[in-house]
């Protein structure tokens, strides 16, 4: 091994967390880009950047989960948005079907309950 370099727990060398971490990205990036050009679907979180709390799950085409324009969103994301100074976007899967979309939207809600969710029957 070479100088400098120790093994992470997950036994690979120190370095390459980093160009795994970005291939991800690439990868996420690259088949959100996809979705765009497809109007296919993906599905996102959106997070308190204060607290790090997942305040909202949603799915969308184009660039509804970056949209704060207000248009859709229902009174309860609208309150909370109003009453914080940022939050961020993070989208969990990109480049699939509405149906598929909306299957991983309710079962995400149904686990995580977010507060700005209306809740699931």
């Amino acid at each position: 091994m070479k100088k400098g370099h120790t093994n992470n727990p997950n036994g690979r060398p120190k370095g390459a967390t980093n160009i795994d971490k970005y291939k991800l990205w690439s990868d996420q990036f690259n088949d959100l880009i996809g979705s765009f050009k497809s109007g296919r679907s993906y599905v996102y979180y959106h997070i308190d950047d204060e607290t790090d709390e997942v305040f909202y799950i949603g799915k969308g085409r184009n660039n509804r989960a970056w949209d704060k324009t207000k248009h859709g969103r229902n009174s309860l994301w609208m309150k909370y948005v109003s009453l914080i100074d940022s939050y961020s976007v993070r989208v969990i899967c990109s480049n699939i079907s509405n149906s598929e979309a909306l299957a991983i939207e309710s079962a995400l809600i149904l686990n995580r309950q977010p507060s700005c969710n209306i809740r699931c029957k």
